[in-house]
This record gives C-alpha cells, structure tokens and sequence, in this order.
C-alpha cells in the first residue's frame, strides 16, 4: 500500500537496513498550518507500509530534504540551520 496523504512531500529514504521508509511533508508551502514533518514507515516483507507515524516536527520553517547516515540518524536543514535527528 502507498502513502497517499501527503501534501508536499519532500524526501524520501530508507534506514540503511532498508526497514523503515522515512518522508517528509513541507505543504506548508502550499497550505496554511500545514504539516512541516518527518514521519516513518515500517516496510513489510512484501513492501506494504506500516505505522505512519510522525518522527520529528519542524519548528523552525521546514525540513528541506534529509539524508540517513550509516548509524540511521537524519540530518536535515531548517531555518535555524543543521539539525541532526536520532532514530
């Protein structure tokens, strides 16, 4: 199953053991009080999606795309700068 109750996603990556899907939400840009966060997605054996859960939210402007490091934690920018998430 696809997650299909985005706004405006931007980023998309896996855990480095490729069993959590990680994704932003910045539709702030397009609607007022939007969603600014990160939410994770557990991936089953057969791709299916799980637990949509968000994992941080942005309180300085919004996360502009991420990157996982080899540890699975998110490094990410906002408008206060770097921010470094931990799984």
């Amino acid at each position: 199953m696809a997650a299909d109750d985005f706004v405006q996603p931007n980023g998309l990556a896996f855990s480095p053991d490729e069993s959590l899907l990680i994704s932003s939400d910045t539709s702030r840009t397009h609607r007022e009080n939007g969603p600014a966060h990160i939410r994770s997605f557990a991936v089953g054996d057969g791709g299916e999606l799980a637990g949509r859960g968000v994992f941080a939210e942005c309180s300085a402007g919004l996360f502009d795309g991420f990157r996982l490091d080899t540890a699975g934690r998110i490094w990410t920018s906002a408008a206060d700068g770097v921010q470094l998430l931990r799984p």
